[in-house]
């Protein structure tokens, strides 16, 4: 049996940029609440653990190649 260690990334872009985001999909992902109150509540409820990344601005392969080059525990 293989033993992996667990590690955590989050990804945490800035709730303009997931605005944004919203503003051009085809489809609507966030009803029942607004956008900034999930992100404030999801900021001021989960646990600092892990790597926590704002790729507001990354490209997927930058987000991936930042989380490798870490010297943070993921």
């Amino acid at each position: 049996m293989f033993s992996y260690d667990s590690k955590t990334a989050s990804l945490r872009q800035t709730w303009t940029s997931i605005k944004e985001r919203e503003m051009h999909r085809g489809k609507v992902g966030y009803s029942g609440f607004t956008i900034e109150a999930l992100y404030n509540t999801f900021i001021q409820t989960t646990p600092r653990i892990g790597f926590w990344l704002d790729n507001s601005s990354q490209t997927p392969q930058k987000t991936a190649e930042t989380i490798l080059k870490s010297n943070k525990p993921i």
